[in-house]
């Protein structure tokens, strides 16, 4: 025999296995009454309050993100400075930053060998962004389908030689 516990949401007891358990409160719902909870609080929310939710989500995928481009256990100290730093000072959101970092790393295939931390971010943003626009825009219209196909966007730099080499008459010296 099940142990019976209480649902805080419509007060009725049930067996444990026929509920769900959630960890931040310790307690026993019932499937229904706990989306109906979840629904209640997001629409008392207000629009910080969404934002700052909207946050957090984003920040852990950055963190779950870097660490497995990376290969690493846990970002460390200099990553998560660089990220509050790009958030704060520059206003980037956490998902753009995710997103720079997978253009420049996957799309571009730099390599993640050389490179302490996620410094190149505020160079290859707006580079980012216009990769990551133009693919929205491609899909919209319909030239691409996201499934089936894979955009690869190669671009040239024309690189002139700025620096001439000037000659020295060693007689004039």
């Amino acid at each position: 025999m099940a142990r019976k516990v209480k649902c805080p949401y419509c007060n009725q007891s049930d067996e444990k296995e026929n509920m769900i358990h959630q960890s931040t409160s310790k307690r026993y719902w019932h499937k229904e009454c706990l989306t109906k909870k979840e629904n209640e609080r997001l629409s008392n929310m207000s629009e910080q309050d969404i934002a700052k939710e909207r946050d957090k989500e984003e920040r852990k995928k950055l963190i779950e993100y870097i660490c497995k481009l990376f290969d690493i256990q846990a970002p460390t100290g200099f990553i998560l400075k660089q990220i509050k730093e790009y958030h704060t000072e520059y206003n980037y959101r956490y998902y753009a930053i995710q997103l720079a970092l997978e253009y420049f790393f996957v799309v571009k295939q730099n390599d993640t060998g050389k490179s302490k931390g996620i410094g190149i971010v505020p160079y290859i943003m707006e580079d980012a962004k216009e990769f990551y626009m133009n693919l929205a825009r491609l899909k919209n219209e319909k030239y691409i389908e996201a499934e089936t196909k894979t955009v690869k966007v190669k671009t040239k730099k024309n690189r002139s030689n700025n620096r001439k080499k000037k000659l020295i008459d060693m007689e004039d010296i």
